[in-house]
Order: C-alpha cells, then structure tokens, then sequence
C-alpha cells in the first residue's frame, strides 16, 4: 500500500506495517491484499463524503460567516421594493437595513462553545434574518456550513469536527428532522469536545415545530434532537422596543412604508406574504387553473414533500383541484399567473425553476395554520406525489401520515421509501435502517405486533453490528422493541429490554438525564403488568 494512501487513512508510521508485510510471507501477502483492498475503499468513501459536503454544503465550509454580504444565499426572504423604485433596479435595495430584534440578544448569549440554538416561529417573522445578524455580529472568523435537506449530515458532521470554529447553519430544520438524517450523534458529533467553539443555528417554524412534538413516539430520536436544543420563540409583531427602534430606521424607504402599512407586522409586511395570501384567494374566479396549481403544490407540501416539487407532478395533480364553477385558462395562462410577482415585490406564488416549482413558505404556514386538526391533504394527492417521490420524500410523507394517525397510508409511503432506499443503497445503510424502524413503529400502530416485534429485532442486531449496543440509534430501537414486546404479553422480554437501556443511559448520561428518566418510567410502567398479569383467556 502507497504511503499517500496510509496517510490519507490517518497513519502517519506506516513504516512498521510494511515490516509486519514482509514478516508473515505468503499467507500474510493474502491477508495485506484483503486489508489493502478494503483500506482502499475506505479511501474512496472519505473522498465520496468530502465531495458530498461540497456539493451540499455552501462552498464545503471553505466560506467564513464575515463572507456573507447577501444573507439571501442562506435563504433570508428577499424584500418588496420600495415606492418609485423600478424592478431593474431591486439590487440595490434587495434587504431592508436590519431592525434589532429584543431576542437577539438571547440568541447570541447561547452561542457559547457546543451551543445549539433554535429559532422558531411563524413563516416571515424573521427568524433567519435575526439568527444571520446575531453569527454576523458575534462569529464572523468562524467557517459556515449550511446543508441542503438531501445532504450527507452525518458526513458533514465530520467536516465540521475538524474545525476549531464552526457555525453549521440548519435553516427550516424539519428538513433534516424529518428525513431521520439529524440524530443526537450528528449533533455530538458537531459540537462534542473542549478546544473549539463550534456551535448549531437553526430555524423552524412554529407549526411544523408544534407537528413534530404531536409526532413524537416514546423513543423518538427526534424529541432527544429538539431537548438538545435551546428553543426561543420569535413573534410576529413587533414590541413597542422593535417598533421604536424601527422609527429610527426610516431613513430606509422599506423600513418608512413597512411602519406606515404593517399595523406592527413589519417583516410580513416587507415580503409581501398578506398580500399573497390575498391575491390566492381574490383569483379563484378569474385564474382557477393558477389557483389550482398552487392549492396542489401547497398541499404536497402540507404531505410531507420536502423541497422543490416537480413541475410533472404538479400538473397532474393539479386538474383535482379545479373548481367545477368556473371555466379554466389555458395551462400557460396559469403558471403565466402563478409565477408572476406581486407590483413592487420580488415575491411570487411559485418559482418555477426548469423542471422543478417552489411554493412560497408563507403559503404553506398560512394553510397549517388555518386548517382543522382533520383537514388531511387527500389520499389521492398523497398516492400521486408517492409516484413521483424519491426515497427521501416517500420517507418524509410517511412520517408525517403516521403523525396524522393515518396509518394505512404511512405503511404504503414507508414501504416506498424502504424499496427504494434499499435500491439506491443497502439493506444496512443508515437511510434504509431508519426507514425500517418507521415501518416497524407503523405495524406497531397497526396492531401487527409479531410483524413489528422481528422489524425492530432486525433492526437492532444491524445496529448493534454497525455502531454498536450502547450507540443512541440502537438504545433507541432496544427500547421501541421493549414496548412491542409489551404490548405481546411478552413481559419478561419487555423488562430484560428496558433494563438494558436503563443501565447503559446511566452509564452513559447519568440516572438524571431526561432519557434516562423516561426509560425508568417506562420499565416502572412494565414491572406492575408483569407482577399481575392478565389471566389466559
């Protein structure tokens, strides 16, 4: 093996292998051939992640925060413009000056080194804005990291390890929540250590925060992922402290109009998301094809799509929602409509991007927010986007359908997402694991527990092999299994399993870490049932 090739590998006195090489002849020829090869695939593998940070990751974290001077690449919403302003004209006036939020200062005091800040609030209550400020003002040398939703977290976590000061930018986190790519091994991973000052800013908005609480199971990973976090709330209107410090501000003609038409709601006001809202609904008469094709886009959303949605999908899907009381334009004639901005804004219902549409944010906040807790996207609309949904799609929507209650339909969409993660990857690969174990929680839901129970056991003896028994993943499924084994009468399993869980959470977080707590309840919620347990029928 090539001396470049041990070095890569993190061996720097390769010279004693060579030695060894040439001692154990023949045999161990065959054996240095066998290891060489799979040293060479590892290789090749840190290579692969390296070029997956950059691909996924704004410049692969070779860009410091102080080298931003347009927060719009980290998806800040961009501004309406100013009267008597020509749209020819909008760089110059693509932000509004910042107003200082009274949470700025809550956010930067938790900053501090291993710090994991979470903003949350309403889409266009200028969560991203304040949280671009804040790094701006307090970690400007520090590198930026900021992932798309399909990128590699965990080898982006690594990326991040490797620098001593490190901000990874998590913008609308239920992109990564939702995927099962954020887990508390990605966050360690980022922030454990003492000679750094790495930290985590992230954003989300308060519905989709609020679903992924109503999601949580009893070991979800994704409730220990949100109690890593320090949570602050934004609001929408401004205090009377914003709004006097706006009024000193008004020498900027965004910020002059905004106090002058916003009754206090600046940041909505600025990008225009009322006005949306109200030109969706003023258009059912006059354009039903464009409002057809924005109610589809908005409700694959509301399903769980993640991301860009194809243009093919929703055009199929968009014929649904035609009202049968008005004659349609042509097909042209409403993405014409859609995509058109607003006068004076550069904001529009949907961006249609070659193949690919983006529905405005504040559209799909505004349909959460109004809908009742059993207004569901249709099935028909869930089986369609399944048709034309990647795995990490497929995965999201089953998700968010198991959270609905509507579990017939999760098992479909994570059956998809299992066969194709399982095609574009291996039985043992994370993505397919998490994928499976969501399966085996839905049979749970289902009352399919023999199923469930061997999905979980599946599951646990991979995890076990791949990172081992005391890893969070595998604590996590050893526990789902405990309360299937639960739910079967299987009482004496149940309880080795919790107490399994019990004794490492202890050694490894202390008896009164909030997980540790938890599986101590449910292993007290355990023993009762098996001291009484139910006659034989």
């Amino acid at each position: 093996m090539s001396a470049a090739v041990m070095k890569a590998l993190g061996v720097d006195n390769w010279w004693w292998l060579a030695g060894i090489a040439a001692a154990v002849g023949t045999a161990g020829g065959m054996v240095a051939k066998h290891f060489a090869a799979r040293w060479e695939r590892q290789v090749k593998e840190r290579e692969n992640r390296r070029k997956a940070v950059d691909r996924d990751a704004l410049r692969g974290g070779r860009v410091r925060v102080g080298d931003i001077t347009n927060p719009k690449v980290l998806r800040v919403h961009p501004a309406r413009l100013p009267e008597g302003v020509d749209a020819d004209d909008k760089a110059e006036f693509d932000l509004p000056v910042y107003v200082r939020r009274d949470r700025h200062d809550d956010v930067a005091k938790h900053l501090k080194p291993g710090g994991f800040v979470l903003i949350a609030g309403n889409s266009a209550s200028g969560k991203t804005r304040l949280a671009f400020e804040v790094i701006s003002t307090q970690l400007p040398e520090h590198w930026l990291l900021a992932p798309e939703e399909r990128a590699d977290l965990p080898a982006l976590a690594e990326e991040a390890a490797t620098k001593k000061k490190c901000v990874v930018w998590l913008d609308d986190l239920e992109r990564f929540l939702r995927s099962g790519q954020l887990t508390t091994t990605v966050v360690d991973t980022i922030l454990a250590g003492d000679d750094h000052h790495r930290v985590i800013v992230a954003t989300i908005r308060s519905e989709e925060l609020s679903l992924l609480k109503d999601d949580q199971d009893r070991f979800d990973d994704r409730h220990s992922v949100l109690g890593q976090a320090t949570i602050i709330q934004l609001d929408d209107a401004f205090t009377d402290a914003e709004l006097q410090r706006a009024e000193d501000l008004q020498w900027d003609p965004r910020i002059a109009d905004a106090l002058r038409n916003a009754s206090g709601h600046l940041t909505e006001y600025i990008v225009a998301g009322p006005e949306l809202v109200q030109r969706l609904n003023n258009a059912s008469k006059t354009q039903p094809r464009g409002v057809a094709l924005v109610a589809a886009a908005i409700d694959c959303r509301r399903a769980g799509w993640i991301g860009p949605l194809p243009t093919r999908l929703v055009e199929k899907l968009h014929t649904d929602y035609l009202s049968p009381r008005y004659s349609p334009e042509t097909l042209g004639q409403a993405w014409e409509w859609a995509i058109k901005p607003i006068p004076r804004t550069v904001t529009a219902l949907l961006a249609k991007d070659g193949k690919d549409v983006t529905v405005a944010d504040y559209l799909v906040d505004h349909a959460q927010r109004t809908s009742s807790p059993d207004d569901h996207v249709p099935d028909t609309t869930v089986h369609t986007a399944l048709d034309h949904a990647d795995a990490h799609n497929a995965h999201n929507i089953g998700n968010t359908l198991r959270a609905q209650g509507r579990y017939h339909l999760a098992h479909t969409a994570l059956t998809h997402a299992l066969n194709l993660h399982t095609t574009t990857h291996d039985p043992h690969h994370p993505n397919t694991l998490t994928t499976r174990a969501n399966l085996a929680g839905v049979l749970q839901d289902l009352g399919q527990l023999e199923q469930a129970r061997d999905e979980f056991k599946a599951v646990l003896a991979a995890l076990i092999e791949q990172v081992g028994a005391d890893h969070p993943d595998t604590l996590t499924t050893r526990a789902n299994l405990a309360g299937v084994l639960q739910d079967l009468g299987q009482l004496e399993q149940a309880r080795d399993e919790f107490k399994a869980v019990l004794t490492t959470e202890i050694k490894l977080l202390g008896a009164d870490h909030p997980d540790t707590l938890t599986t101590r309840a449910n292993l007290a919620g355990a023993l009762p049932a098996l001291a009484h347990p139910e006659p034989p029928h």
